[in-house]
């Protein structure tokens, strides 16, 4: 049986990871940003959100459920969207 500090240890890592992945992902979205508003096109585009959650939900994973995804990624297109909104 692992140790729990080893487990915290392991979960560390991979938080690390996460958020820099997600603040790779916020570097692309900023940059959407400036091509909608050199186009002057809307920030929220809910179809690409949708097509988003649509591809993720049909992605069989061991412990997360569509619903817990679709939370997850509400929070990262709020985000999204105050990144693109900064000037």
């Amino acid at each position: 049986m692992q140790d729990l500090n080893d487990l915290r240890a392991k979960i560390d890592t991979l938080d690390d990871k996460i958020l820099y992945l997600l603040d790779k992902r916020m570097s692309y979205v900023k940059k959407i940003g400036k091509i909608k508003q050199s186009k002057a096109k809307e920030i929220c585009d809910f179809k690409r959100e949708e097509d988003i959650l649509e591809r993720l939900k049909n992605t069989k994973y061991k412990f997360l459920d569509a619903k817990m995804i679709k939370s997850i990624y509400k929070e990262i297109f709020i985000i999204s969207k105050q990144i693109q909104n900064l000037d």
